[in-house]
């Protein structure tokens, strides 16, 4: 278990530190080379994504959740069927819907946000491509959850470098050969559809690898009506959690239109390279929460909790003095265009977010990962209503 935890951990710094870099490089070629109002679309057709991805309605991670602790294979076996079977049929409709919306409505693209008439026709072929590869990826999805909870964090980090790294060399193809973002959208979304297939196969090969012993138990329950059931409370917490990190752009593209999304997506992608470092904190030491649990080792538990807990919340105060100190100058030195720097006030809003992030993910992540969300639902619900409140007024 802990060489299992030091190679999570190790693999997952390796990982941020080469997607951060490529990040890094990439934003001001893409800058550079798209424009800043196509820079924009990036950002709204992800927040556009992340409200499709709602629709998996929490089936991958309940059904990781149930499959970590079935101890029959033949009942693990099942969980997987029946979720891959409720997946694929969510991609299907979900297909069929975005072409009969296209087809019904073809402004559509404008409850999206505030487009230029200019680039509208490549703004459409854009996120109809990127939303077409995504459903069909909607089904792989569940394996990335799978390897995470089964401990192996590391290979999931190494499928998401590799991936990068491609999606990276994609860019610099486009560029090199003067293609557009077109170009780009399928070839990003072809690689990243074949490190998920990957992700399939080194799942099967570490589960086939790691039988458990046979151990049947009349009381696994492996049914539709179990996994639906476990699914609604990360469905509404999925709910909440979109509300909370992807409703900005989609308001900002609204009311400021794509070049403001360019600079705040600039500061959320900061963010998002410190939230990587947190979140590969959270993903080494999570797996171990269920395990000392179900061991009944809680003296080993409450001093996991307490120790993360004290460096979270000393981390939280540091990126808030990061954020707020030096996220000018960083952005200067990182596009050569201090214009596209967003204000001292987004940044000091945002870094205290980081602070309180930080001081709340170790009980939340607890809470959730030991199956009880369903008593903390609301409180998350509460801060997205909140949210998009203040987001809007």
């Amino acid at each position: 278990m802990k060489n299992n935890f030091l190679r999570n951990v190790m693999y997952g710094y390796v990982s941020i530190f080469i997607t951060s870099l490529l990040s890094f490089i990439s934003v001001p070629l893409s800058l550079k080379y798209f424009g800043q109002e196509l820079y924009g679309l990036f950002a709204i057709t992800n927040d556009t994504l992340a409200y499709i991805a709602l629709f998996n309605f929490g089936i991958p991670l309940a059904a990781s959740i149930i499959f970590v602790k079935l101890k029959d294979y033949n009942n693990q076996k099942l969980i997987l069927k029946k979720a891959l079977v409720i997946l694929i049929l969510i991609s299907i409709l979900l297909l069929f819907l975005v072409f009969l919306i296209k087809s019904i409505f073809p402004n559509w693209i404008y409850f999206i946000g505030k487009i230029s008439n200019n680039i509208v026709p490549i703004a459409k072929s854009f996120i109809i491509i990127s939303i077409i590869f995504y459903l069909v990826k909607l089904p792989f999805t569940l394996f990335g959850q799978l390897l995470i909870f089964m401990n192996k964090v590391y290979l999931s980090k190494l499928i998401d470098t590799i991936s990068a790294f491609v999606v990276f060399l994609c860019l610099i193809l486009v560029i090199y050969l003067k293609w557009n973002i077109l170009h780009y959208a399928v070839l990003t979304g072809l690689s990243s559809l074949i490190a998920l297939i990957i992700t399939v196969f080194l799942f099967l090969q570490d589960w086939k690898g790691t039988q458990l012993e046979y151990d049947y138990d009349e009381s696994q329950n492996v049914s539709y009506k179990h996994l639906f059931s476990s699914s609604f409370y990360f469905f509404l917490n999925g709910i909440s959690v979109l509300l909370i990190w992807n409703t900005d752009n989609l308001i900002i593209s609204h009311y400021l239109g794509l070049r403001m999304v360019a600079k705040y997506s600039l500061l959320f992608k900061f963010f998002m390279i410190i939230f990587m470092l947190i979140n590969q904190i959270m993903n080494a030491i999570n797996p171990l929460y269920p395990k000392y649990y179900k061991d009944n080792q809680l003296n080993i538990l409450r001093d996991l909790f307490q120790l993360s807990s004290m460096v979270l919340t000393i981390i939280g105060g540091l990126i808030l003095l990061v954020i707020y100190g030096f996220f000018e100058n960083f952005v200067y030195l990182w596009t050569n265009n201090s214009a596209i720097y967003i204000g001292d006030g987004a940044c000091l809003v945002i870094g205290l977010y980081c602070y309180f992030l930080c001081f709340t993910i170790v009980p939340y992540s607890a809470l959730v990962v030991l199956d009880f969300l369903k008593k903390i639902y609301h409180i998350v619900f509460l801060e997205a209503l909140l949210n998009i409140i203040l987001s809007i007024f």
